[in-house]
């Protein structure tokens, strides 16, 4: 009896050694410094850029709120909006129709012949608070290069800088997507 308990300890020993190894490597960190995705436009789904400086990328929200979205169908002109949603914040990209098919457009919440906007909300520390493009100094622009009804495909890059009612500035650069349409009414 004595020899088999022995045994036994001496089976196990490599064993549990062996699991706990298996189990560690499994365990490894992230490391990873996050990266913009490349620039496509093939409807990757992808959407990201450099807020301040930082990688900016969206993750899905709570169940009802998808990382990003495209539609048209929320003003009579057909505007199209690329919203992108990143746990407490969001960026709003909101462009004329016109501005689409033609393939580009300048983002100033002041110019009346303009509907082109773009937002940037910040939750984070319980705070609301809206960036927007606003003024000479706060301008940016969207370029379109692939507007494709069949595939439902938009893809283009953006920059802007905005600046809030409490006068902080925000500066979103290096922006870029290739977005399935989720909403399409012509």
């Amino acid at each position: 009896m004595k020899r088999q308990l022995l045994s036994f300890s001496k089976l196990t020993l490599p064993i549990m050694l062996i699991g706990i190894v298996l189990m560690g490597s499994g365990c490894e960190k992230d490391d990873k410094t996050p990266e913009l995705p490349p620039i496509t436009q093939s409807g990757e789904n992808t959407f990201g850029c450099l807020v301040n400086g930082e990688v900016w990328l969206p993750k899905k929200g709570m169940i009802t709120t998808p990382p990003y979205r495209v539609v048209n169908n929320q003003y009579k002109d057909g505007r199209w909006i690329i919203i992108a949603n990143n746990s407490f914040q969001t960026i709003n990209l909101t462009i004329c129709n016109d501005s689409v098919l033609n393939g580009t457009s300048t983002f100033n919440m002041e110019s009346l012949e303009n509907c082109s906007s773009a937002r940037f909300n910040d939750s984070t520390n319980n705070t609301d608070e809206y960036f927007f493009t606003n003024g000479d100094n706060y301008n940016g622009k969207v370029t379109i290069s692939r507007f494709d009804l069949d595939e439902l495909i938009i893809s283009g890059t953006f920059y802007f800088d905005a600046i809030s009612d409490k006068g902080n500035a925000v500066q979103i650069k290096e922006g870029r997507f290739d977005l399935n349409i989720n909403s399409y009414e012509p």
